[in-house]
């Protein structure tokens, strides 16, 4: 039984963020990994401190966990956000060569304390420490400045937030990926990775396969498009949260949408609450139907 009244005092989180930033100030934007053991790929979470502690409670330390963002807001349960966010850093810390967390648009002060979505962040950092909230909030937004955005496998999966930036070779997708910004992203390329949707059926796109999207700067995008840009990157399949209407399998298979949260279980071509997982990690993956689904 998790202690949450202990976990999310006011000197924990501040020790847990501080702790945790000290890890993932030394990790790469980009992240290698090995595949060594099977692995479990966890979308938003969203202040679901539920589902967060079924998927620490089913998957054991034989498994290697990745983390694709948006850890924080939304969450209808009191104080939801901050537990969620409790847990995850602490699982970082006490696992941090098993664990690897992303960023998401969440992650971002511009968001989760400026923004006008419910129950933000900050919502639960003003409840929870009253006057002295910023204290524990500028700790939190240093720590997130320092995640990465993107995590690359031999086998062909990449994972990331949100969606491929419009590159036009591997290394302008590498060089953009900037570590910092604690208000917004701070490059094009990052933006990109934590705000770039997939278009849905009927988006009238154009000659590149792409269409506005959700703010400056940032677009969906359809199926001509993601193949050329997988291609410039040398992957098969991708694996990312962010969308919720998109959530479940999209462009012939070859990405996954994952949303582990309670507020994501009608949307989507694949129902309910749900992460994925690499059971095999020597198996050959040639669409994201080759990983296997987890309801939780």
């Amino acid at each position: 039984m998790i202690d949450y009244d202990k976990l999310i005092k006011k000197e924990n989180i501040i020790s847990l963020s501080k702790d945790l930033y000290d890890i993932i100030r030394a990790e790469p934007s980009i992240i290698d990994l090995d595949l060594n053991k099977p692995y479990v790929f966890i979308g938003d979470t969203h202040g679901d401190f539920n589902a967060t502690e079924k998927v620490l409670s089913i998957f054991s330390d034989d498994y290697n966990l990745v983390f694709l963002g948006d850890y924080v807001d939304r969450s209808d349960e009191e104080l939801g956000t901050l537990k969620n966010l409790a847990l995850i850093m602490k699982r970082k810390i006490d696992h941090p060569n098993c664990t690897t967390l992303l960023r998401g648009n969440h992650e971002f002060k511009g968001i989760c304390h400026e923004s006008p979505n419910r129950n933000l962040l900050k919502k639960d950092l003003e409840s929870k420490f009253g006057n002295s909230y910023m204290d524990v909030a500028n700790q939190v937004h240093k720590t997130f400045s320092e995640l990465s955005y993107a995590v690359s496998f031999e086998n062909g999966i990449l994972c990331l937030h949100g969606g491929i930036p419009n590159i036009s070779s591997y290394d302008e997708f590498s060089e953009g990926l900037e570590k910092g910004g604690v208000m917004n992203p701070p490059t094009p390329i990052v933006k990109a990775i934590v705000w770039n949707d997939f278009a849905p059926k009927g988006t009238e796109l154009n000659d590149e396969g792409t269409a506005p999207g959700r703010g400056r700067n940032v677009i969906k995008f359809g199926q001509k498009y993601f193949d050329e840009k997988m291609e410039i990157l040398g992957k098969k399949v991708l694996l990312r949260g962010h969308q919720e209407s998109m959530k479940g399998y999209n462009f012939e298979d070859m990405a996954l949408t994952i949303m582990t949260t309670i507020d994501s279980i009608n949307c989507g071509n694949i129902k309910g609450r749900y992460v994925a997982s690499l059971e095999d990690p020597q198996k050959e993956v040639n669409t994201a139907k080759d990983l296997k689904i987890h309801f939780i």
